[in-house]
């Protein structure tokens, strides 16, 4: 995992995918994060492209498609991460979500 300002100087080298931004405990400022998954001119990988459209669907609230379209990663790590938390905002009663992780402790 990487932070947006690493990502800002190498995205030109490697491709990879936007994780989330995150709130780092005692900051303000959200910070992206990315997950590099190979070198620059490589086709992003099935599962990558998976992966965001599922996301996608996550930011449109529409939690079970979510769900499903998390579900259908298969064994991504990063998918499975995803899919608890679509449950947890489908359970909070959510319409939709930012994209935005708040991390509660170091």
């Amino acid at each position: 995992m990487v932070s947006g300002a690493t990502w800002d100087r190498v995205d030109k080298e490697i491709t990879g995918r936007a994780i989330a931004r995150i709130r780092v405990v005692g900051r303000d400022t959200l910070v992206p994060v990315f997950e590099p998954t190979g070198f620059a001119g490589e086709a992003a990988s099935e599962a990558s492209t998976r992966f965001e459209a599922a996301r996608a669907v996550c930011k449109e609230g529409d939690w079970q498609r979510a769900a499903a379209a998390f579900a259908a990663c298969g064994d991504d790590p990063l998918a499975k991460v995803y899919a608890a938390r679509v449950q947890e905002l489908e359970e909070a009663g959510a319409d939709a979500w930012d994209d935005t992780w708040t991390l509660t402790s170091k």
